[in-house]
């Protein structure tokens, strides 16, 4: 995917004899998670139920946690 020519253009117009610097990278989930408070304060509650050792679930093989996992989506 190309950058539209006007875009560019803006930019020269807006910062002119500045270093400009664009960045394309896939999204870090935490910093996603994090910047939605409702979302973040569900990271930090799930972070101390691990820390604390509550609320913890286990399952004997990965495709039982896969299947479990796929069950909760379904519900939701």
């Amino acid at each position: 995917m190309e950058l539209e020519s006007s875009f560019i253009d803006t930019i020269r117009m807006t910062y002119p004899n500045q270093v400009v610097e664009i960045e394309i990278r896939e999204p870090d989930e935490t910093e996603f998670l994090m910047s939605n408070p409702v979302m973040r304060d569900k990271l930090d509650r799930a972070i101390k139920n691990v820390n604390e050792g509550k609320n913890l679930v286990s399952f004997a093989t990965l495709e039982d946690a896969m299947k479990a996992a796929e069950e909760h989506n379904r519900k939701q």
